[in-house]
């Protein structure tokens, strides 16, 4: 965790609301058992920033309402922010990303096959490590943080649970939004050296 701790900066809050700012979004959507979590992050002079986030945690018996957290968060995020990419995983939000995308937003499927978990999973890895993202505090977050271990592969290393009950939601919704974020950011700098 003190890796995790060194990226927090105690004087960054969540991003007000402007239409000036672009947000790369990931989502991890659940029903039942796990959270379901939406994070936003923005690339600014070469480090990712989490701008905004939300953890919604189902309650036994109640199932969520997937339109009403994760539906009505990102509207009102694409209402107020410039919202690059929604990457989300197929399995849990077919029917809301189909009218989200109806709406405008830029909805994109980001399967939670092995080779993008990796991919996801390492960037955020390096991104902590090398202290390339910015964090507000969050107690939540952070227990989302401590709860995850990575394991390795021969592709790299994974985001996994230490317990299967834990919860890692906002991590992988971090780490599907950093990764897009990075690439975005890469692409913009090699457009920009061109010129």
């Amino acid at each position: 965790m003190a890796a995790w701790d060194a990226c927090i900066d105690v004087d960054l809050k969540p991003m007000m609301p402007s239409r000036d700012s672009q947000l790369v979004i990931g989502v991890d959507a659940a029903l039942k058992n796990d959270c379901a979590a939406v994070v936003a992050v923005t690339y600014i002079d070469g480090r990712v920033v989490l701008a905004r986030h939300r953890i919604w945690t189902p309650v036994k018996g109640h199932p969520l309402d997937l339109d009403g957290t994760i539906g009505a968060f990102l509207r009102e995020l694409g209402e107020t922010y410039d919202v690059t990419s929604v990457l989300y995983d197929p399995w849990q939000m077919a029917d809301l990303s189909n009218r989200l995308h109806q709406e405008g937003l830029p909805m994109r499927e980001y399967p939670q096959t092995s080779p993008n978990l990796t991919a996801m999973s390492q960037n955020l890895f390096e991104l902590i490590q090398h202290q390339n993202i910015q964090l507000y505090p969050d107690d939540q977050l952070r227990s989302h943080a401590a709860h995850c271990v990575a394991v390795e592969s021969s592709r790299g290393w994974r985001i996994s649970k230490t317990r299967a009950a834990n919860k890692i939601d906002g991590i992988v919704a971090l780490a599907m939004a950093s990764l897009e974020a990075v690439r975005q950011g890469s692409e913009t700098s090699l457009v920009l050296a061109a010129f």
